[in-house]
Formats: structure tokens, sequence, C-alpha cells
């Protein structure tokens, strides 16, 4: 098979995982606290206003802050994931009968794909043929191709 291995993201680049598990956004030092600060003041506030009067104990402020602050982590997460599972990842192949055969092998594997023609002036250096398909199916792709290749 001829397939090129140029695989693309549409709509932005193609990114690895980060360290808190981040698929298509990057963050910075303002990014972090813009996710972890105002859920971490809201665990605080809960905390200071649920305490007893007179009562010293800050431990009850600092773990709802930090929960809070955990929270706020998870919930950009949940975003992340849903935005990723929902982007459209395509493979360039060259010739119009391969493509059609792996775009049938890979709905037969239950994958949802699409087989588009590339404009060769806009894009001269990619194959004639795109098949498009959600990122939440590429491990079943790479297994279909990795069967036909081998």
């Amino acid at each position: 098979m001829s397939a090129t291995a140029l695989l693309t993201r549409w709509g932005h680049e193609r990114l690895g995982r980060s360290v808190w598990g981040f698929r298509t956004v990057r963050f910075n030092l303002a990014g972090r606290l813009a996710v972890l600060v105002p859920g971490g003041l809201l665990g605080a506030g809960i905390g200071m206003l649920s305490r007893t009067p007179g009562s010293r104990n800050p431990g009850r402020v600092l773990v709802l802050g930090v929960a809070g602050a955990v929270t706020g982590l998870l919930l950009a997460r949940i975003a992340d994931q849903h935005r990723w599972r929902g982007s459209v990842t395509s493979l360039q192949l060259d010739e119009p009968d391969e493509a059609l055969d792996l775009m049938q092998a890979i709905r037969a594997a239950g994958v949802d794909a699409d087989m588009i023609k590339v404009d060769d002036h806009a894009h001269p250096d990619l194959g004639g043929f795109v098949l498009r398909y959600h990122a939440r199916d590429g491990r079943r792709v790479r297994a279909v191709l990795t069967a036909q290749r081998g």
C-alpha cells in the first residue's frame, strides 16, 4: 500500500498528551492559573463560610480550596476530552482504489469515515484522496492499517 503516513488534524495542530492529560491545549502559567484559581477561591470561600464562628482551624479552608482547584482541573479536562473526541483526523492516500478499499475496511471495523478528493491546486504536495474520521476512532483505524500492510 502506498499510503502516505501523513496524519493531520483539521482545525488545530496535533498535540501529544500533556502532564495533566490534556490533548488539544497547552497551558502556560496564565492558563494554569485560570484553571486552578477560580475553583480554589470558591472552595476556600465555602470553607470560610461553613466554619463555626471563632474557630481558628484553617484545615477546612485549605482542604476545600484544594478540592475546588482539583474540581476546576477536572472540569477543564472533561471539556478537553470532549473537544478531542469530536475533532477530525485525516489520512492522505495517493490512489482512489486504495482509498476506497481502506475506507471500506475501516467502515467494516465500525468507524464512521468519509473519503474526499483533495484539490490538487491548493495542496500539490499531498496525496489525491483523504480519509476523514474522528480522533476517538484512531486505534481502530491504525489496527486496520496494520492488518492491511502486514
